[in-house]
């Protein structure tokens, strides 16, 4: 009877490791937990190798939803130089820092929304952003001020070495703000890395969003350049113009300057095989305190019945004695 409770546990602790055993056979009780950690390099860690292509990624969303959000837990931004200004690059290179904030790609954009007086929420939130960024521009004076230190950093196209290094500090709060297709370019540029880091797009596309469109004034004639734009959007050829000129012409970020079109570390390379073996080392640790803990118990238990005995024996000699 007792043997069939040694084989149910024995069973129900395979079940749980995944650990494939035959209930009909009998092991020794003192090779148990020798049997189930063997069992889990046999298997555990056989089954993370070799069934790689069905471990799937895990999926990762952002913790924000608002650039504001960011500002509001004290994140410090990287933000990008006018590429076109060789006397940017050429302090940038020298280590001299930049405080003006107009001499970011997008500088003009954030005063400019930084002016805003609506009761938008989001749009408001917009503001209190740009107004943190430009507290720190000393230079122009404008709603700064000399205790007020910047929330920005400069980075450049031309320097893509110090992207990487900047932003993979995971115990920093760092973020980096492009346009929105730029961003997407960068991205695989940045997760192409065997340390495990991954970066994600932020979730708020609504910052200093703009449209661009093409105005044709309308005549009483049939318009030929109406008509002719029309066809190129719905026939889809605008857009395999786009494609083709961003493949023939890419823009000059810092996947360009790093001569990188696409990545080089494999995804095999990025799975993390130690995970799963790991977890089930750990499981196997606790399983084993669990096990010297209830020996403990049960060697005191002993040792005290074993007291009582002796103490009853003398206590019942004396009696007789007496």
């Amino acid at each position: 009877m007792g043997r069939d409770y040694v084989d149910v546990a024995m069973v129900t602790v395979a079940v749980i490791l995944e650990i494939s055993v035959d209930s009909k056979k009998v092991v020794p009780k003192s090779g148990f937990w020798l049997w189930i950690f063997g069992s889990m390099i046999l298997t555990a860690f056989y089954k993370t190798i070799f069934t790689t292509e069905v471990i799937l990624p895990y999926k990762r969303t952002p913790l924000w939803r608002h650039i504001y959000d960011l500002e509001e837990h004290g994140f410090q931004f990287f933000l990008p130089l006018t590429p076109d200004k060789p006397l940017f690059y050429e302090l940038y290179s020298n280590g001299t820092p930049l405080n003006n904030f107009l001499a970011f790609e997008f500088g003009s954009d954030i005063y400019e929304l930084a002016l805003y007086e609506g009761d938008f929420p989001r749009l408001l939130g917009y503001a209190k952003v740009a107004n943190a960024f430009v507290a720190g521009d000393h230079e122009n004076g404008w709603k700064s001020r000399d205790d007020v230190k910047p929330i920005w950093r400069e980075l450049h196209y031309k320097r893509p070495t110090h992207l990487y290094s900047n932003l993979s500090r995971c115990e920093d709060k760092l973020a980096f703000v492009d346009k929105k297709g730029y961003v997407k370019d960068i991205i695989p540029f940045l997760n192409d890395n065997k340390d495990g880091v991954v970066f994600m797009e932020g979730a708020d596309p609504d910052f200093l969003l703009q449209q661009h469109g093409i105005q044709i004034n309308s005549s009483p004639r049939k318009n030929f350049v109406l008509d002719r734009v029309k066809f190129l959007m719905v026939s889809g050829i605008y857009k395999r113009w786009e494609e083709w000129f961003r493949r023939i012409r890419p823009n000059k970020l810092f996947p360009y300057y790093a001569n990188w079109t696409r990545p080089t570390v494999e995804a095999l390379e990025k799975l993390d095989f130690r995970s799963k073996f790991v977890t089930t080392l750990r499981i196997w640790g606790i399983c084993c305190g669990f096990c010297v803990a209830v020996g403990i118990i049960e060697l005191m238990y002993e040792q005290c019945h074993y007291l009582k005995k002796v103490v009853t024996y003398a206590s019942r000699i004396m009696t007789e004695n007496g």
